[in-house]
């Protein structure tokens, strides 16, 4: 039940560097794990949000090179059919 506030209490300690040997002896990966936990929940959720931006970018490129494309291909068709209609004059 005092886990968290022990482990909080050597986690301050250890970024004041305050250690007695006891103190240094008993820092845990659980104190560890309390003070990295969150800003890796954090940054995995900065990351995951930045992949979600980028997937979308990426989608609506592929979406506008698709448009451009089709586009380019109705221009070259209209000019051959009317290229060919003028040589057949």
């Amino acid at each position: 039940m005092g886990e968290p506030r022990d482990a909080a209490r050597l986690v301050k300690c250890a970024r004041v560097g305050e250690f007695d040997d006891d103190t240094e002896n008993s820092l845990s990966l659980a104190a560890i794990e309390v003070e990295l936990k969150p800003k890796v929940g954090r940054r995995s959720t900065r990351c995951g949000d930045a992949y979600k931006r980028l997937r979308r970018l990426q989608d609506q490129d592929l979406e506008f090179k698709l448009k451009t494309l089709l586009s380019l291909l109705r221009k070259e068709r209209r000019y051959k059919k009317l290229k060919n209609g003028i040589i057949r004059r």
